[in-house]
């Protein structure tokens, strides 16, 4: 299973521009166990939740800018089991189904599960 992993010093530069305050707040808001490891001498934070959702962050984290035109985006950092790399493309990122369930779904299956 591949982690991931983002340097707080980049969370906090791309804090300050829109896109990046909202993946900030992602990255955070749903993280279950704060893990933080450290990747070339610098603290990072592990990204957490399902495969989805890592790959949404991860692929966010690679477009958003640091402010004052740097033109840098966040580092990202994968880990197989090898120690971590840095990484310039993200990966794949699930798609929605065709038809997304709807609450009429989840109706129908809480009923079903206590029938």
């Amino acid at each position: 299973m591949t982690r991931y992993a983002v340097p707080l010093h980049d969370l906090e530069a791309i804090w300050r521009t829109p896109m990046g305050a909202a993946l900030v707040e992602a990255v955070l808001d749903d993280d279950r166990d704060g893990e933080l490891v450290t990747v070339r001498g610098g603290d990072a934070i592990v990204l957490t939740g399902n495969a989805a959702r890592v790959s949404a962050l991860v692929a966010g984290l690679l477009r958003a800018r640091f402010p004052g035109g740097l033109g840098r985006s966040a580092r990202v950092y994968s880990d197989e089991g090898r120690g971590w790399q840095q990484i310039s493309t993200s990966p794949p990122v699930s798609e929605l189904p065709d038809d997304p369930p709807t609450f009429a779904d989840a109706a129908a299956e809480e009923v079903s599960a206590h029938g």
